[in-house]
């Protein structure tokens, strides 16, 4: 029960990391400078690696070589980003943070990742390639960034190009999005179905693109375990 606990929480607090970055995007967004937002967005991602918290996206691309209990604490990683994730997007809301400008940026942010349900929304194929890329990307920052033999500056820029690339790119991240849905109220309005279908797809590409990366990372060195089990990621 205390690993659960454990997990869980920092789960929630991967998920309020995340938040960071993505309410700095919608700052610099909101003033004109998207692609600035986009390197900072990289405070979240930063944050999780430092202080080792569970971030779904970092996580699940080594569960082809963990045991079945992985998917139980990926599962609990899920549950806490979302917490995390939609609790932060929901107290900015409720204090106005940012006024009607982030306001209406954070609105036009998250209806441009609905799901076709509502007029205008993407395709459940759009949704999951995008996904499938950013997770590829956020494993790719991650998975770096434990290495020893690379100096922490250069693992910094690293990441930061990472984060930059896909926010820029226009790629999708699941934690992400559901601060943003749960910072434009979306996830508790009309089109709530379209929101949690949109993070349904968008979480599928993410752990696909994630997964993809490490398969092939890990079979091209011939690894015979996973060099970085749960406690250590």
């Amino acid at each position: 029960m205390k690993k659960i606990i454990k997990t869980f929480l920092l789960g929630v607090l991967a998920g309020v990391a995340i938040s960071f970055g993505g309410l700095v995007f919608l700052f610099c967004k909101s003033e004109g400078y998207p692609i600035l937002g986009s390197f900072l967005f990289s405070v979240g991602l930063l944050i999780v690696c430092s202080f080792g918290l569970n971030l779904y996206t970092g996580k699940i691309g080594y569960v082809l070589v963990n045991k079945k209990r992985y998917l139980l604490d990926l599962l609990i990683m899920y549950i806490g980003n979302f917490v995390g994730a939609v609790g932060t997007g929901l107290l900015m809301k409720l204090c106005n943070c940012g006024g009607e400008t982030l306001k209406t940026t954070v609105e036009k942010v998250s209806n441009n990742k609905l799901f076709n349900i509502v007029e205008g929304g993407k395709t459940w194929y759009y949704l999951i390639i995008m996904g499938f890329f950013c997770g590829a990307l956020v494993f790719l920052a991650v998975d770096m960034f434990k290495k020893e033999n690379i100096h922490p500056v250069i693992k910094v820029f690293i990441l930061i190009g990472c984060v930059g690339a896909f926010v820029a790119s226009g790629f999708e991240h699941c934690v992400a999005d559901m601060f943003y849905f749960g910072f434009s109220g979306v996830l508790f309005s009309s089109s709530s179905g379209a929101a949690f279908l949109s993070l349904l797809f968008i979480t599928l590409g993410n752990s696909l693109g994630s997964i993809a990366i490490h398969a092939i990372l890990y079979l091209s060195s011939n690894q015979q375990e996973d060099p970085y089990p749960l406690n250590k990621v």
